[in-house]
């Protein structure tokens, strides 16, 4: 189409150019949605096998305990049970009883979270 077809198009009230209307709005919508979802595919992060084995440990210990989520002290633990990551040699490098703190931190789990 010209430019004068597509302008006379865009402002005619008829049923095909109305539907003509329609469905280039749907046809730019999908294009939004598409570029939304690549968009958002390319800033997945994926995580170290490292992190994956803590998450593993943290969904068990969660599980050892009866819960049915993963909370900041399942991950704790999980990251003590990763004893040769950075984390935990980072918590034994500060100097801290790993015994210890596992102990606490498995009660607070078992509690449950407090408000």
């Amino acid at each position: 189409m010209t430019p004068e077809e597509e302008a006379r198009a865009d402002s005619c009230k008829c049923e095909a150019c109305a539907m003509r209307r329609a469905m280039e709005e749907q046809g730019r919508e999908l294009d939004r949605v598409v570029k939304e979802r690549d968009e958002a595919r390319a800033w997945r992060i994926r995580m170290t096998d490292r992190a994956s084995r803590v998450m593993g440990f943290a969904e068990r210990e969660s599980r050892r305990v009866g819960r049915h989520e993963v909370g900041d002290a399942a991950l704790l633990l999980g990251i003590l049970a990763e004893r040769d990551g950075p984390a935990a040699e980072a918590i034994r490098a500060a100097g801290v009883d790993v015994a210890r703190l596992r102990r606490e931190v498995e009660q607070r789990v078992v509690e449950g979270p407090t408000t």
